[in-house]
């Protein structure tokens, strides 16, 4: 067996004591100089963008300061501008009135959803009507360019917005007509391959000429035209003309 280890003496116990706190003393003055020179080098780092900040923002001033004459001009300009396209606007009452114009007022928005509604909610008689209104509908578009084009002189982006609101939603409805019209003529084609007496009497005297075929066309063919729309309806209905003998 080895020997028992003997009492420490006091001494001992002291000198052990000294050397644990002379250790903790030493690691603190390390731990405290660790963080003194963390918070130096954060000092440093705050101090180096606090700088680089105050200089951005010199910079950004004296850019501002330079530039101010030249946005104070653009903006006497856009005023002028919206000032002139206002004035430019405002139109005698009496002239309107005075052409005779039936055209709906694109400066006025409650006289386009009137015309929007009365126009998307109705039914054409025939395929010229809805081409009438088609051609109503473009005029105002056309108008309404000019509404457009002093809304971007003048930066105003909400009446470009709405110009464009209005003339999709105008254009929209116009493609509706068209497939409207068709889809009517092709319901009442009985409307449209009625023979005239004149048109009976020479198939008649076709040798060709089935029975029953004096009542019918073979085909027909409609068409109409504006300035800028032109509607065509081509239908082959002989297969209807057999059903009639």
């Amino acid at each position: 067996m080895p020997p028992k280890k003997g009492k420490k003496s006091k001494k001992q116990l002291e000198e052990e004591k000294k050397q644990r706190e002379e250790e903790e003393r030493i690691a603190a003055e390390i731990e405290a100089k660790r963080q003194a020179e963390e918070a130096e080098r954060r000092r440093i780092e705050e101090e180096r963008l606090r700088k680089e900040e105050e200089k951005r923002l010199a910079e950004e001033l004296a850019r501002l300061k330079e530039e101010e004459p030249e946005n104070e001009t653009r903006k006497t300009n856009m005023e002028e501008n919206r000032v002139q396209a206002a004035k430019a606007r405002v139109k005698d009452l009496p002239d309107k009135y005075l052409a005779c114009d039936p055209l709906p007022d694109p400066e006025e928005e409650r006289d386009i959803t009137t015309f929007i509604t009365l126009w998307s909610e109705g039914k054409d008689k025939t395929h010229q009507d809805m081409l009438d209104n088609c051609q109503t509908s473009e005029a105002i578009i056309q108008r309404m360019q000019n509404i457009y084009g002093e809304a971007m002189a003048t930066f105003d982006e909400k009446k470009q917005a709405w110009c464009n609101m209005y003339r999709d939603e105008l254009r929209k409805i116009s493609l509706r007509k068209f497939d409207e019209i068709t889809a009517y003529m092709m319901e009442y084609i009985e409307n449209y391959i009625q023979q005239t007496e004149e048109e009976k009497q020479k198939k008649a005297q076709q040798k060709t000429a089935k029975k029953g075929d004096q009542d019918y066309k073979d085909f027909t063919l409609e068409s109409a035209s504006t300035n800028d729309f032109f509607f065509g309806f081509w239908a082959n209905i002989s297969g209807k003309s057999q059903a009639h003998q």
